[in-house]
């Protein structure tokens, strides 16, 4: 494989819960060129079965200044937090800490994948995969 079928072959990730679309969304940050396809059968990409829930009573078991989807700015989910949910969210040394709700954290997962272009979604279910069809990649 020479370096211009890299770019061009596509990367299929199976699952589209919180670990496929970060793998997604980190895959195009480091090279914008790559073609990436997430594979679920799920209607909200990026929330899986953790995040999806429509309650606000479930919460991370992470204070919110502790967790970051992005390892360089570690303080990036407080920020989107504070910015897109409580403005009065605190971080991990503060007193009480913000433990955000997972439906949140969901939301700040979808705003990534929604922050870069590149990721297509094909809704469906992987039920085999065809070792002859994966090597001419």
């Amino acid at each position: 494989m020479d370096t211009h079928d890299a770019a061009t072959a596509p990367i299929a990730i199976i699952g589209g819960g919180v670990s496929g679309a970060l793998t997604a969304y980190h895959l195009i940050r480091q090279n914008p060129k790559v073609r990436v396809v997430v594979v679920d059968p799920g209607t909200s990409p990026g929330l899986g079965l953790a995040y999806a829930t429509p309650s606000y009573r479930h919460l991370l078991n992470v204070p919110a200044g502790k967790i970051s989807a992005l390892r360089d700015e570690p303080d990036h989910f407080l920020t989107w937090l504070r910015a897109n949910h409580d403005p009065h969210a605190e971080p991990m040394m503060a007193q009480p800490k913000t433990f955000a709700p997972r439906a949140v954290f969901g939301r700040y997962i979808q705003s990534l994948l929604a922050s870069v272009s590149g990721i297509g979604y094909l809704r469906a279910k992987v039920v085999d995969l065809n070792s002859r069809e994966t090597e001419r990649y």
